[in-house]
């Protein structure tokens, strides 16, 4: 038996050096998601810089177009005054016909920057379509900036949770081992003194046949009462620690529906189990788990627990479908389940806490009475 508690003792050290490095991890992958947040932010802030300086550049394309419509106004009047000059001087004959020739090339120069006006025009049109085209992409970069980020702050969200599970899993492991390794004490201390006890015992009933009998008749209650202490000790124990992680598991699938319909992490098939083949239910369904159906939150859970698994399943299957709103909100059912699990575990702890598992003290006073009453 005392093999048996070390050797529980050192599998809770050794679960508890586990978590410690899921715990190291998580803090790691929270840095990580910290710099990524730092990086988005700062790309987006470029973003929106290049954003206002396009949008700048829009705003230059407007004036300049403003300036080649002055010019185009300018070289359609000179073009009006040209030809009617060439009228007035076709008019005065032989004496205009130099003047003719002048307004003739000022005509020419008109049309000419009406030509040049218009490519301008042409050019300022094509560039203001690449800008304003530019200024959406830049618009719709930046929102998915802002979205990335929000994304990023969530998952942090989601570490700091996986965090503090780990953190209270840490604590859970180290509570077992130490109250295991002191129980190592208590029954090595109760096994010495039961060979102790015996062999006074022994010296005793070699005094009288009838004294032996009847003293190893209150002897054996005596071994029987350190027996069901041992046996309530570790019923306690085990059902203890299976409820723990039951309700800490149950709570984690918040977490991790979460981090699956975001994106950031995945499920599988052989994960996404049903309220029967889940640890905790392997071992609520058995015959172990039997004896603890007459208290009443301990038969309540059943419901919540299948309808977890259930939704757990459908979201998955969602998601599958592309049916993401249609997830999102059975994801809150999952958040209500999930809490009513654990809540009524908890309750079941403590009525096991009071009811079920007697203190320590209690037991070894009574064996020790029982042992006193057999030698004195």
């Amino acid at each position: 038996m005392v093999v048996s508690i070390r050797e529980v003792a050192a599998n809770s050290n050794q679960a508890s050096g586990l978590a410690n490095q899921a715990r190291q991890q998580a803090t790691e992958g929270m840095g990580v998601t910290q710099d990524s947040i730092s990086a988005i932010n700062a790309l987006a802030k470029d973003i929106q810089q290049a954003e206002r300086v396009m949008h700048q550049l829009e705003s230059h394309n407007q004036e300049i177009g403003g300036i080649v419509a002055v010019i185009r106004g300018i070289a359609e009047q000179t073009n009006l005054l040209a030809l009617n000059a060439a009228i007035e001087a076709a008019r005065a004959g032989d004496s205009g016909r130099g003047f003719a020739v002048v307004a003739d090339e000022v005509r020419n120069l008109a049309q000419r920057t009406q030509e040049s006006t218009q490519e301008i025009e042409s050019i300022i049109d094509r560039l203001k379509g690449s800008t304003d085209e530019a200024v959406v992409v830049m618009k719709r970069s930046s929102e998915q900036a802002v979205e990335s980020v929000s994304r990023a702050d969530e998952t942090g969200v989601a570490l700091n949770a996986i965090t503090e599970s780990v953190n209270a899993i840490t604590d859970i492991n180290a509570l077992i081992a130490e109250s295991t390794e002191g129980q190592v004490t208590v029954f090595s201390t109760l096994s010495q003194n039961m060979q102790s006890n015996i062999l006074q015992f022994s010296q005793i009933s070699s005094m009288s046949a009838d004294q032996t009998r009847d003293s190893s008749v209150q002897l054996g209650d005596a071994v029987g009462e350190l027996q069901m202490f041992v046996s309530e000790y570790t019923v306690s124990g085990q059902t203890h620690s299976k409820l723990q992680a039951a309700k800490y598991a149950h709570l984690a699938w918040k977490t991790r529906i979460r981090g699956f319909l975001d994106g950031t992490s995945t499920l599988t098939q052989d994960e996404v189990v049903s309220h029967l083949r889940c640890d905790f239910g392997k071992w609520y369904h058995s015959a172990d788990a039997r004896e603890y159906m007459n208290i009443p939150e301990m038969v309540a859970i059943d419901r919540p627990h299948e309808e977890l698994h259930q939704a757990i399943t459908e979201v998955v299957k969602l998601k599958g479908q592309g049916r993401r709103e249609e997830a999102e909100s059975l994801f809150r059912q999952i958040d209500a389940l999930s809490s009513e699990v654990a809540s009524l575990i908890e309750q079941v702890e403590q009525y096991l806490g009071i009811a079920v598992a007697p203190s320590k003290s209690n037991r070894e006073v009574a064996f020790t009475e029982a042992v006193d009453d057999v030698l004195f």
